[in-house]
């Protein structure tokens, strides 16, 4: 099933899948540990749905938290 239109995220240079990957290991709220895990999944090249499906979030939060 298509989705929308391809998603576009112009990424700092500091944002590495790496740094993505750290960040979400290290978190301890499990709250932002869900956030962290979901902008390392799109760092990695995933779609926002599969995206979503595989973090455990909605796919309107996560459009969400990219739009913050």
């Amino acid at each position: 099933m298509a989705g929308g239109r391809p998603l576009r995220i112009d990424w700092a240079t500091e944002d590495t899948s790496e740094a993505w990957h750290r960040a979400y290991r290290a978190e301890r709220d499990r709250h932002l540990a869900v956030r962290v895990h979901a902008l390392w999944l799109l760092r990695e090249g995933h779609a926002l749905r599969e995206t979503a499906r595989l973090s455990g979030a909605g796919e309107r939060a996560v459009q969400r938290w990219l739009a913050w």
